[in-house]
């Protein structure tokens, strides 16, 4: 098992100095310039991000990629394992549940701290499927495949987000949420899925794909890794998340320049 000290090439610095460049083009500028600062859930600077994930075709046919991507990754895989034998591993939320209910309100509500907050909200189980989550699942399930499901909600709201998949028709074999004791750090719980969960009466399962919205949602390469993202596209597939994130942390602090020279040499092995 990989400890958190191993994490050099997702959250390293000089990945960070091209993220602050490179990185607005793979989002988009104006989604940018519209989440820099949304450090609050009900913070207007959202309002466009929210509308891009709510009523864009472009956020949609992402989506849809990913999940035909998926789909066909799972069908190959299949057809060389025995059912039982293999699983996927899903993020929760902006991965297979959207919380757009949720950030509309916040929009709605203004900067005025009367929104209701995530926590609570995500305690309601109400929570929608996103497109293609459901019928790309019930596809892993008819080829013999497990769904675990890696979530960063706290471990004490576990009956509700397995009550939130349940309603939104999304099948699953397991939820492994945040252990409070522990950071979000996902590796750990990676490991326990290829070891077997016997709480979930799960026997040890190959890992065939890994779907999440964030970067912390796929396990970090070895630290001499010569092309860390290389497995995007193929055993990994990620969708765009312009709320939130892992990428936040590559955003200026106040005072600081928003662009700076792309740091060339960090792009190598990309």
């Amino acid at each position: 098992m990989k400890s958190s000290s191993s994490r050099p090439i997702f959250r390293n610095p000089a990945l960070r100095a091209w993220s602050r460049s490179g990185l607005a083009f793979l989002l988009g500028l104006s989604l940018v310039f519209t989440t820099a600062n949304c450090a609050h859930d009900n913070s207007p600077e959202i309002a466009r991000s929210v509308q891009f994930m709510s009523t864009s075709a472009e956020y949609r046919a992402l989506v849809h990629q990913a999940y035909n991507v998926a789909t066909e990754r799972v069908r190959q895989a299949a057809a060389t394992r025995e059912p039982g034998t293999w699983a996927v591993i899903v993020d929760a939320d902006e991965t297979v549940l959207s919380n757009l209910p949720y950030y509309i309100e916040q929009v709605r509500e203004g900067d005025n701290g009367s929104g209701l907050g995530r926590t609570a909200w995500q305690q309601r189980s109400e929570a929608p499927a996103l497109p293609a989550a459901k019928a790309f699942l019930e596809e892993v399930r008819s080829l013999g495949g497990r769904i675990v499901v890696v979530t960063n909600r706290a471990a004490f709201q576990n009956d509700e987000t397995r009550e939130n998949l349940t309603a939104a028709g999304l099948p699953y074999d397991a939820v492994l949420s945040h252990p409070i004791s522990l950071d979000g750090f996902k590796e750990p719980r990676f490991d326990a899925v290829g070891e077997g969960l016997e709480d979930e009466g799960l026997p040890p399962l190959e890992v065939v794909l890994y779907l999440g919205d964030r970067i912390g949602d796929f396990p970090e390469p070895e630290p001499d890794a010569a092309r860390p993202f290389e497995l995007f596209g193929d055993k990994y597939l990620i969708l765009p998340n312009p709320i939130y994130g892992d990428w936040m942390e590559t955003m200026p602090e106040p005072g600081e320049e928003l662009w700076q020279e792309p740091d060339v040499e960090s792009w190598q092995g990309m």
